[in-house]
């Protein structure tokens, strides 16, 4: 992942109504591709890489697995629908995947 601009820091934002909750992360995972952790509060997370796609009227279009699809639709105030689009690599925000062929 490469960070293009950072946004500030915690005590930067409005966290009224929200709870923080902090993973600790050891030195030598800091390089590790995929993570899957318990907050400090017993909350496990993780992270999952895939392709991502702009859509249309301020949608996002990634490539379909059921896991997937599975955990997006239990995000709250998340929409996840499964639907056969051709993809546009000039939409792409980021991706593991390339538009070229051999």
């Amino acid at each position: 992942m490469l960070c293009e601009q950072i946004w500030g820091k915690l005590p930067d934002f409005d966290l009224s109504g929200k709870t923080v909750e902090y993973v600790d992360i050891e030195w030598h995972e800091a390089f590790k591709k995929i993570h899957k952790k318990t907050t400090d509060h017993g909350t496990e997370i993780g992270n999952r890489h895939a392709p991502l796609f702009w859509g249309e009227d301020d949608t996002f279009i990634t490539i379909y697995n059921e896991p997937m699809l599975i955990m997006l639709q239990k995000i709250h105030g998340v929409t996840a629908v499964k639907e056969v689009k051709k993809l546009d690599f000039d939409q792409r925000i980021s991706a593991s995947i390339h538009d070229h062929h051999h």
